[in-house]
């Protein structure tokens, strides 16, 4: 690799003729990515030796991210140079993240969407997370590495802890857990909004916000359902009801019987819809979706309704949380989006707060029409 030149003649000259492009190697303060919820976060990659240790004077580099977007900045490189960014799970087994290629000077500047579920999926690795490595990109084929020069490549300075990390803000957030052989579940809740007990006309949305997020995962089969005792199985196929009317895919399976159904945090093969008392205050509701990472399909989902709020009609009483207003909301997880909190998109029904009296929800927006038809076609 291009070394980092420590001449202190040689880096004068450099700095006089090129400027900004010279950047000083700097120590990581953040070792584990996800370790700062709702701001951004450090991940830093280094040239190691054949001992695994960090070349004290070699290439280097730090990934910025926030949610699923990341910024990456690499120095002491090869110049004009191909370099991807890859999620490294084993031999013949690599997920490419985003490519670039190095300037004249051996710096590399590389941004895009970075998915934060793509981590290591081995139970038995006591250091399981995320591995991020910068490798030449001539070096990839499809999802191997073509051959083994580690000389050439950076690598994590430190795992991103993959075992329970939160997206959203700090207040309503989504968790989601490895469990083994691939499959995570993803648990999505519902606030109240004690703030804004009225419905209120919606902000502009941010020029950014799209307002509707997708969790890249699906269905692949039709997903049958049952309905759990002291809820409406009427207003619960309604709810599916208004997400399947808009695709092609069939989101409406069988409704089987209610054969005993809890949230439990394990997979039972049953699509349920509960009443529970959730141990969180001021969550409305919550799903749990559970998926396989390789495959990105979606493979089970269960939903509960927390029986600390009075539920029913609330066209009939506003004093009511509305079932079917907040089990449309909750369907949108299960049929693979997230919630979305910025103000301006308080009108759509991913947005993560509802209250008593809200029905605003049980029609989709054409933000959550985009969404759902991003996945499964119109």
């Amino acid at each position: 690799m291009k070394k980092i030149i420590a001449s202190f003649l040689v880096m004068t000259l450099l700095m006089l003729s090129v400027g900004s492009v010279v950047a000083m190697r700097q120590n990581p303060s953040a070792p584990n990515g996800l370790s700062h919820p709702g701001k951004a976060s450090q991940l830093y990659l280094y040239e190691k030796d054949a001992e695994w240790n960090i070349v004290s004077d070699g290439a280097w580099g730090k990934m910025m991210y926030k949610e699923d977007k990341f910024v990456f900045n690499g120095h002491g490189l090869e110049a004009d140079t191909g370099y991807t960014l890859i999620n490294w799970l084993g031999w013949n087994n690599l997920l490419t993240i985003e490519s670039g290629t190095s300037d004249e000077y051996g710096n590399v500047h590389i941004k895009g969407v970075f998915d934060i579920e793509s981590y290591s999926d081995d139970p038995d690795d006591k250091r399981e997370g995320v591995k991020i490595w910068l490798v030449p990109t001539d070096e990839i084929d499809e999802e191997s590495l073509t051959g083994w020069n580690p000389s050439e490549y950076l690598f994590e300075y430190n795992l991103i802890n993959p075992v329970e990390f939160v997206i959203g803000d700090s207040e309503s957030a989504s968790i989601t857990r490895y469990h083994g052989n691939d499959i995570y579940s993803t648990t999505h809740v519902i606030r109240k909004n004690y703030a804004k007990p009225d419905r209120v006309k919606p902000g502009k949305p941010d020029r950014t916000s799209k307002c509707y997020k997708l969790m890249r995962v699906e269905w692949k089969t039709e997903p049958d359902y049952a309905v759990g005792e002291g809820l409406s199985v009427d207003v619960i196929t309604e709810s599916i009801t208004t997400w399947d009317d808009e695709t092609e895919f069939d989101l409406l399976g069988k409704r089987s019987k209610d054969i005993g159904l809890g949230f439990d945090a394990v997979m039972d093969g049953i699509n349920s819809y509960t009443m529970g008392d959730y141990t969180t205050d001021g969550v409305i509701a919550v799903t749990r979706t559970w998926y396989n990472r390789r495959t990105k399909e979606i493979l089970e989902y269960d939903i509960m309704f927390d029986t600390d709020f009075e539920w029913g009609n609330a066209d009939n009483d506003p004093l009511l949380m509305d079932l079917q207003n907040i089990a449309t909301h909750e369907i949108g997880h299960a049929f693979g989006l997230l919630d979305v909190y910025e103000d301006g998109c308080s009108d759509v029904t991913m947005y993560g707060y509802s209250y008593y009296g809200d029905v605003s929800k049980r029609d989709l927006a054409p933000q959550d029409l985009t969404g759902l038809q991003r996945i499964y076609g119109a």
